[in-house]
């Protein structure tokens, strides 16, 4: 599948290359505009991942796993307040928080692929502690 795509991509780049350098004025204007564009997201893609960089050097994904972690510490301090679901749910995200701490601890800052997983992997942490609150707060 990925051999496929490679290969359409490559016949696009053909064809807009062939364009480009040796098409009529209309063609070379539309294959212009093509390679513009497709500058502009490249500059978009290098300034996302450059924003993921600063955001990894600035340590904000350990801000946001200390928060998550004092929320989990706050509520097993209490745990006449939590029933057994809860509590499973919040030894789940306790594992979680450890598990992204490592992997932040073994990333390098030029890693943007993995910065971005774990990212993702944070947000859908934060998701989990906001169910569990919502889910708490139905019960009151």
């Amino acid at each position: 599948m990925t051999k496929l795509i490679g290969f359409i991509v490559l016949v696009i780049a053909l064809v807009v290359g062939y364009q480009y350098f040796f098409g009529n004025p209309t063609e070379k204007e539309r294959a212009s505009k093509i390679v513009s564009e497709v500058k502009d997201v490249g500059e978009e893609v290098k300034d996302l991942f450059k924003e993921q960089k600063e955001k990894y050097e600035r340590g904000d994904y350990d801000k946001v796993l200390d928060k998550i972690g004092s929320f989990v510490d706050n509520l097993k301090s209490h745990p006449e307040d939590l029933d057994a679901n809860e509590t499973n749910n919040l030894k789940q995200i306790e594992k979680e928080i450890k598990k992204l701490r490592k992997k932040l601890d073994k990333v390098s800052e030029e890693d943007s692929g993995t910065i971005r997983t774990i990212e993702k992997e944070i947000r859908s942490l934060v998701e989990k502690a906001n169910d569990l609150i919502k889910e708490m707060e139905s019960k009151e």
